[in-house]
């Protein structure tokens, strides 16, 4: 398969003044009356592809006889965790509804279709940055990543693959097919009925995909060319520039203890904070 990534041009934003007029522009977009709205995912390293935690989990899978697809997979991984559940969780979803199980095994780390994104750009480019690039990624992180995807774009094409004209009735029939009910492959966006407190606080949403075997990546070049920038974007970011951003986006609100409204959220907010004042304003 091609180097998806690299039909992406990138946009290099070397500080936070190269970052801010970005985001200025995406948002501006959302008056521009083209539809132009946009959803983002930031990544700690550029060279990563947009890619589901199941499909890495799928290729984690050296033993050469474990060549099960995506759906015996999920099978599997929603029958244990459906099973289990029910000892240490209220309120779950009705056994019948994947995406709405889906949405409760990524809140607690288990593979599944469902790939974050975030209506915030700001939100994105914490995400993508707040990890030392030496903390859970081997030290090799050069260069973080904010991808921004047009959502209202990518709605047009879901209207016209599934022929309706009406974005709520083409919504409906997209998580339908979402849940298995077909073989088509393209993408949809997701909000689940239930959100847990962080999906809220990050302004989150899922993009997920239909049951397949074809990559996440490869499915949206199918649905719109990816060297099309009025569909996708790459803002890459270089962890030099990394404290000085997290410093903007303190400014701006946007840490941990506001996206993660919990104690751990707390301890890591108080982790991030030190780390930047000591090497910019200094401890007081």
């Amino acid at each position: 398969m091609a180097d998806l990534r690299d039909l992406v041009t990138p946009t290099n934003c070397n500080s936070w003044l190269d970052l801010a007029r970005q985001i200025d522009d995406l948002s501006a977009a959302k008056t521009s009356g083209d539809s132009a709205h946009w959803i983002y995912r930031g990544q700690a390293e550029a060279s990563w592809w947009l890619k589901p935690s199941i499909e890495r989990f799928k290729d984690s899978l050296t033993n050469p006889a474990a060549n099960y697809t995506i759906q015996q997979l999920e099978n599997q991984l929603l029958y244990d965790f459906r099973s289990l559940a029910p000892q240490f969780l209220a309120n779950l979803p009705r056994q019948s509804d994947t995406l709405e199980w889906l949405a409760v095994l990524q809140h607690y780390g288990t593979p599944t279709r469902l790939l974050d994104w975030t209506y915030s750009p700001t939100v994105a480019a914490y995400m993508a940055l707040k990890d030392k690039p030496g903390d859970g990624h081997g030290g090799k992180c050069q260069r973080a990543c904010v991808w921004a995807l047009n959502i209202g774009k990518l709605q047009r094409q879901i209207q016209d693959h599934l022929r309706i004209s009406s974005w709520t009735e083409a919504y409906r029939k997209a998580l339908r097919d979402a849940r298995g009910e077909s073989g088509s492959a393209y993408i949809t966006p997701f909000l689940p009925n239930s959100r847990f407190s962080r999906m809220s606080a990050q302004q989150g949403l899922f993009l997920v995909k239909t049951v397949d075997e074809e990559p996440f990546m490869q499915t949206l070049q199918t649905m719109n060319p990816l060297d099309d920038s009025t569909f996708i974007k790459r803002l890459i970011i270089p962890h030099s520039s990394r404290i000085s951003i997290l410093a903007h986006l303190l400014e701006h609100n946007t840490h941990e203890v506001g996206l993660f409204p919990d104690a751990d959220g707390l301890g890591r907010f108080v982790r991030t904070k030190v780390e930047i004042q000591s090497q910019t304003l200094g401890l007081r």
